[in-house]
């Protein structure tokens, strides 16, 4: 059959018209767009496609320095377990480096330091606080995320999952601002600006918030605001219950004599 012949029949440039139509343009024959929809949803959260540390490494980078857009449009997901991996990681190497870092300045500056350091009591004081403010910051990350999902007026479907994973995968502020993330941008971070991303840490709770309501929960821009604030008074008051408590349990151990034991011979 002639060209002219077929594009006379009806149905397009074959004997009879197309069986299938895309569902996107309609076409009979679509190979772009059978191929965007086969395609599998690639994951923009590094530290989801893999545990390796310059992955867990650029997840923290990314959401600080673009925190708005990580946390409007990353979250959009139900997985729970990398985000946790992710928070613990990152708090273990912070506050890990902030107690290095503390003991360090003790051991030069107390006399006879190095020895009182090496006593076992000291050894395991120092191990507890570690273990202790890793949970305790852990504690925060996840009221902070259950914090989100009360006060929100607007409840997508998921979006419980989406509150928990921006409170988990806000822990990455705390490695770029510690004592771990300082030696890390010094190494490998750009000239001359490779300690930018500290200050964009530092501001990035308020962006992320106003990404996560904007972007993952759709909030009006017109009652940002209201939600806004209505967010962070939850937050405080949870923020506040939880130090009453920890300071209540660490009054007891202290009482019960060993934690003053110990810290009567530093």
């Amino acid at each position: 059959m002639r060209q002219e012949e077929r594009e006379s029949i009806p149905g397009g440039d074959g004997e009879f018209p197309p069986v299938f139509l895309c569902a996107t343009c309609g076409r009979g024959s679509c190979p772009a767009c059978e191929s965007e929809l086969e395609a599998p949803r690639e994951l923009t959260i590094a530290f989801e496609r893999s545990l390796s540390p310059s992955a867990l490494w650029e997840t923290a980078l990314v959401c600080s320095v673009d925190s708005e857009s990580f946390f409007g449009k990353n979250l959009v997901g139900s997985g729970l377990l990398r985000p946790l991996v992710f928070a613990i990681l990152c708090e273990t190497f912070a506050l890990g480096s902030i107690v290095l870092t503390l003991a360090s300045a003790l051991v030069l500056s107390l006399p006879g330091g190095g020895v009182l350091f090496a006593q076992p009591s000291a050894v395991s004081l120092v191990l507890f606080l570690w273990l202790a403010a890793v949970s305790l910051l852990l504690a925060v990350h996840v009221i902070a995320g259950l914090a989100l999902y009360p006060v929100l007026d607007r409840k997508p479907s998921g979006s419980f999952r989406w509150a928990l994973r921006f409170g988990l995968y806000s822990a990455g502020w705390d490695l770029l601002t510690s004592p771990a993330g300082l030696i890390l941008l010094g190494l490998f971070g750009r000239s001359p600006e490779r300690y930018r991303p500290i200050v964009a840490a530092a501001r990035a709770p308020r962006l992320a918030l106003r990404g996560f309501l904007l972007g993952a929960i759709s909030v009006p821009e017109g009652e940002l605001e209201r939600a806004t604030s209505r967010v962070v008074r939850a937050t405080i008051f949870s923020f506040g219950a939880m130090f009453v408590a920890v300071l209540a349990a660490a009054v007891l151990w202290v009482l019960r004599g060993e934690g003053l034991e110990v810290m009567m011979r530093l």
